[in-house]
Formats: structure tokens, sequence, C-alpha cells
């Protein structure tokens, strides 16, 4: 559910970013403008999808506390064998 609302998020910024690249390349290459303009949308959304992931899966406050205290136990371990 998280990864989908991360969708909507960067939807906004990668679909404007595809539309304006299509744009301009339906322009400079009018016989080939709609395909180009369909696949930068495509792009867009794609994009979109794989940062969405990238963010849901590395916003999970559980997953970075057990890092932390793995860290936190290493770090102790360390001490240990010093003294």
């Amino acid at each position: 559910m998280l990864k989908l609302a991360w969708f909507f998020v960067y939807i906004f910024k990668y679909l404007l970013g595809g539309i304006l690249l299509g744009a301009l390349l339906g322009v400079i290459f009018p016989p080939a403008g709609g395909i180009l303009f369909l696949l930068c949308i495509l792009g867009g959304f794609s994009a979109a999808w794989e940062e969405a992931g990238n963010r849901a899966g590395s916003s999970s406050a559980s997953d970075v506390d057990a890092e932390i205290e793995g860290f936190e136990e290493a770090l102790r371990k360390a001490r240990r064998n010093l003294m």
C-alpha cells in the first residue's frame, strides 16, 4: 500500500518530465512524434513505479531500528574485545 502511495507522489514528477520530453521530441521529429511521446510517458510510469518501490522499501522504521540495534551490539562486542 505504501508503494502505491509513493507511486502517486512520483508519478507527477516523472510523468510531467515524460510529457515535456515527448512533446519536445514530437516537435523535433514530427513523423515519429506520437510514438516517441507514448514511449516517454511509459518511461515516466516505469521510473515512478521503480522509485516508489525504492522509497517504500527504505522507509520502514522497524528495519532502521533493527539495523541500529545490530550496530550497537557489534560496537559493544568490539569494546569487550579491546578490554
